[in-house]
Parts: C-alpha cells; sequence; structure tokens
C-alpha cells in the first residue's frame, strides 16, 4: 500500500520588501582639521558652515524622499537636536538639514533619526 505525504507549505518572498536607506552630504566635507601651530581650523565653520544634508531612499526609486520624514531629529553626542532645540553650535532646519555652525572642539557621534511614511501602503 503506498502512502501519500500531505503537508502544507508556505512561501514569503520577502525579495519584494522595499528598504530605505540615508545617505548624507556636506557642504564643508565631513572632516575639519585643527593647527596647533596657527591655531586654525581648516575649514573653519564658524565663518563659513558647515551644512548636512541626509539624502533618503527607498529601493527601486531614484528620488530623495526627505520630505516624507517627520519628527527628524539628530543625536550629537548623546543630546537630541530638532528645529524647535537648536542652539548656537547646531542648528535642525524644517528642510531636516543639520548646520554646524561652530568649530569642533570635540569629535562628534551624530545619529540620525526620522519617521518615514510609504505613501504606497
Amino acid at each position: 500500500m503506498a502512502t501519500t505525504a500531505r503537508n502544507q507549505i508556505t512561501i514569503v518572498d520577502l525579495n519584494d520588501a522595499k528598504s530605505v536607506q540615508v545617505y548624507f552630504t556636506s557642504t564643508q566635507g565631513f572632516s575639519q582639521g585643527y593647527n596647533p601651530d596657527t591655531h586654525q581650523f581648516s575649514p573653519n565653520y564658524a565663518s563659513s558652515n558647515n551644512v548636512i544634508v541626509p539624502k533618503v531612499y527607498e529601493t527601486g526609486d531614484a528620488n530623495d524622499h526627505l520630505a516624507r520624514c517627520n519628527n527628524v531629529k539628530y543625536f550629537i553626542n548623546g543630546t537630541a537636536y530638532t528645529a524647535a532645540s537648536s542652539n548656537a553650535s547646531y542648528s535642525v532646519g524644517a528642510d531636516g538639514k543639520l548646520t554646524i555652525k561652530a568649530n569642533l572642539q570635540t569629535n562628534l557621534n551624530v545619529t540620525f533619526e526620522a519617521d518615514y511614511t510609504d505613501e504606497d501602503n
């Protein structure tokens, strides 16, 4: 007597899920040097601010989707900065850009956080 196996199998295609990537551009680059002999910063963010611009991309779409982000927040060395909590050294624009307005005295640890809305769902 032949035996037939009967089972149920579920196949899930995870490749169809979209992913979101964030890249950053900067008007002055991502590093600043200090010359202790001349006491000069290069570039000098105090005279020419450094603007960090996040670029938000969704898989399969070459357009920047930063406009879909809400509640943009930067954590700089553990302190949160939003458009409502800017100070003399850092400011966050309503457009999500971070402006560094002072020369760096220490290394920065910067984290970007935002709520992304997928308009397709």
